[in-house]
């Protein structure tokens, strides 16, 4: 039978063609305009789609080749003098940096000299002086512990000292509290008052 064609509802084969008019179906009695109209809609998109599909191709493969000759003139072409001075920069930066972090590096490495000040200089003349009593055979209160009324060296006592505690604040073990005691003319280890004056040496 000519133009006929499959029922898409039922499947019954050697109907009338429903692309070339309005058809129904004479086993299930569909209606198959709307196939009719889907299957135009389909046939317009492949025509476009075929008919743009060169252009993409072309497309693409033009710009792979303008990529290809375009990387391979930039690595086989001879270096501008433009490109050699920028070399050059890049080379004597890289070599200014190695030089400016190794003076860091030594900078860093210089032993860094605290700051005198002044109490750092009494202190070192207080311990020169304590070298110099001791080496002389003397022995003597620190000098920041004491002070000197008459040429004299007196320890004001404060609270929670003790006879041994004062002695071993201003001379270590080197003399004994009973000899302080005696210095200050005391007999009774408990006779010791806050804020009273010891000669000390």
């Amino acid at each position: 039978m000519e133009n006929s064609t499959k029922c898409p509802v039922c499947g019954k084969e050697g109907i009338p063609d429903y692309h070339l008019g309005e058809v129904r179906c004479p086993s299930c009695g569909s209606n198959l305009e709307a196939f009719r109209l889907l299957d135009a809609i389909d046939e317009e998109n492949k025509a476009k789609a075929s008919k743009w599909k060169p252009i993409a191709i072309a497309s693409m493969a033009l710009a792979l080749l303008f990529a290809i000759l375009y990387f391979t003139k930039g690595s086989s072409a001879p270096a501008t003098d433009e490109q050699k001075a920028q070399t050059t920069a890049v080379a004597n930066s890289e070599e200014n940096d190695t030089s400016s972090s190794t003076k860091q590096a030594q900078t860093e490495n210089t032993e860094v000299k605290p700051v005198e000040t002044q109490e750092n200089k009494e202190n070192k003349a207080e311990s020169t002086e304590e070298k110099a009593a001791e080496t002389n055979g003397e022995i003597t209160a620190p000098a920041n512990m004491v002070t000197v009324k008459d040429g004299k060296k007196y320890y004001t006592v404060k609270k929670g000292d003790t006879w041994s505690s004062i002695t071993k604040k201003l001379y270590g073990n080197k003399i004994s509290y009973k000899e302080l005691m005696q210095m200050n003319h005391k007999t009774n280890e408990k006779d010791l008052s806050i804020d009273e004056e010891l000669l000390v040496k």
